[in-house]
């Protein structure tokens, strides 16, 4: 088990530097390439529902 604090709490300790939030870029063209080759590679299949939940789920043993 692991104690944790906000910074804040502790003494003597630099204030956090502001960070700048990068957006990154998205182009359907290329997720779609990289999941296509994703899927190839690891040998499992992706199928799209009409309900937009993702989730796993294993072959049952037989």
């Amino acid at each position: 088990m692991y104690k944790v604090f906000n910074g804040s709490q502790v003494s003597g300790i630099p204030k956090l530097e502001k960070y700048q939030v990068i957006k990154p870029t998205f182009e359907q063209k290329n997720a779609e390439k990289i999941l296509t080759e994703l899927s190839e590679n690891m040998g499992v299949s992706i199928y799209t529902a009409s309900v937009p939940n993702a989730f796993y789920e294993p072959k049952p043993t037989e």
